[in-house]
């Protein structure tokens, strides 16, 4: 009896890391975004060619925004499957969430210096998309 009470208790300790890779990625996005929204205008300002070169490319909060919305998608991924106790089939939706919340800013940035790295932002679309539709068929199977 101690040994199933055991096993329970190390699975669940097991799921709660896992998923914590998931919210900290959330948090991590969030401070990022907010860091990056108060650098931009103030680099833009002092002439840089390269900032200047962004902010005449795209709008200044995009990226920002893109960013916050995959923290958001990070932090719903992981206390979801905290709180509906989902212990199987996280992984690829876990990992290609971690995906887009590291390659949507690089690509962002990408694109506003070099116009032809715009052709890149399926890579983050579509592993955010991905991890989107089989998280909600995972739950869909509970």
């Amino acid at each position: 009896m101690a040994e199933v009470f055991e096993s329970i208790y190390t699975d669940r300790i097991i799921i709660v890391i896992a998923m914590m890779i998931n919210i900290y990625a959330a948090w991590i996005g969030f401070l990022l975004g907010c860091v990056a929204g108060a650098i931009q205008p103030v680099l833009s300002q002092r002439g840089l060619a390269w900032w200047l070169c962004l902010v005449a490319s795209t709008n200044d909060s995009t990226w920002s925004h893109c960013v916050f919305c995959i923290g958001f998608l990070n932090m719903g991924f992981g206390l979801t499957s905290l709180m509906l106790g989902i212990k199987s089939g996280l992984t690829m939706p876990s990992s290609l969430l971690i995906v887009g919340a590291v390659t949507m800013p690089v690509v962002c940035y990408m694109s506003a210096w070099k116009s032809c790295f715009r052709h890149i932002f399926f890579i983050p679309a579509l592993s955010v998309t991905a991890a989107t539709v089989l998280f909600i068929w995972r739950m869909l199977s509970i």
